[in-house]
């Protein structure tokens, strides 16, 4: 009979989620990145091009971080892709509108990136791309930029290629100890995009993760939606060479592992595994 224990310490590691929408009306990725503004109208007033050369906007996952001069703000978006125009929300987690939600539509043709929204919470999702006076609306044009930011969302997409497949358990360590192999030996972890889904000891899961490869060591974290660590998130560090990737974990609400070490109540534990070939 194989141990329970071990299902419940991945469980921990691994998460439990509800199932990913794989139809991609919720794809974050085209937006990712760092952009500039090129127009701005709020209720039919045209921004001053001296003010609009000052607008930067970074959106890095769901967080939506947009700035005209000193004035900043953040928010955290969600998409949906399939409908037409596409539709974007915007929850404020910042501000005096923190915790609102503006209805908003976006598109992307080549480098620009447009935005028309109302302006506060309660006004109607736009319809077209328009912000005429009276109208309540704000309308942005933004051009993707090369700035550092840039640069790691690009290093970011690169390494999720490499994730991209489905892995198999190799070796697990948890706070010194080697789990035997046959505890595990028909266990695997699917990476697609930035869900994963776990088969372990029969049991499916599923959750998201997002990592940083331009830290050393490079980091990731897993956000969970149910299960034993609804709510929060873990901490961990990684490798990824060829197909081989290898993972320390640290226990929920622990500090992120700084080494890829597992002693006696240290509540870390590493795992190895390999890619699974076509």
């Amino acid at each position: 009979m194989r141990s329970t224990g071990l299902f419940l310490a991945l469980a921990l590691l691994l998460g439990a989620a509800e199932p990913a929408n794989d139809d991609g009306q919720n794809d974050l990725n085209p937006l990712q990145g760092s952009w500039t503004m090129v127009l701005c109208f709020v209720n039919g007033e045209e921004i001053p091009a001296v003010q609009v050369k000052t607008g930067e906007l970074i959106v890095e996952d769901d967080e939506y971080r947009p700035k005209l001069g000193t004035a900043t703000s953040s928010s955290t978006i969600k998409v949906d892709s399939s409908k037409t125009p596409k539709e974007i929300d915007f929850t404020y987690t910042s501000g005096p509108q923190k915790g609102k939600v503006v209805k908003g539509i976006y598109k992307i043709f080549g480098a620009d990136l447009t935005v028309c929204r109302g302006l506060s919470e309660g006004d109607l999702r736009p319809t077209d791309f328009a912000a005429p006076e009276g109208s309540g609306r704000l309308l942005v044009v933004w051009k993707r930029s090369q700035t550092a930011g840039n640069e790691r969302i690009k290093a970011i997409e690169q390494e999720l290629k490499k994730f991209d497949a489905t892995w198999r358990f190799v070796a697990i360590e948890i706070e010194g100890k080697k789990v035997p192999e046959k505890a595990f030996d028909n266990d695997t972890l699917t990476l697609k995009g930035k869900t994963f889904t776990s088969f372990v000891e029969g049991h499916t899961t599923h959750g998201v993760f997002k990592f940083d490869p331009t830290v050393k060591p490079k980091t990731i974290d897993l956000t969970f939606t149910d299960g034993p660590g609804k709510g929060k998130t873990q901490t961990g560090i990684y490798e990824l060479e060829g197909d081989t990737q290898k993972i320390c974990f640290a226990k929920l609400a622990q500090p992120r592992p700084t080494a890829f070490t597992t002693e006696p109540g240290n509540g870390q534990m590493i795992q190895i595994l390999k890619r699974e070939k076509p």
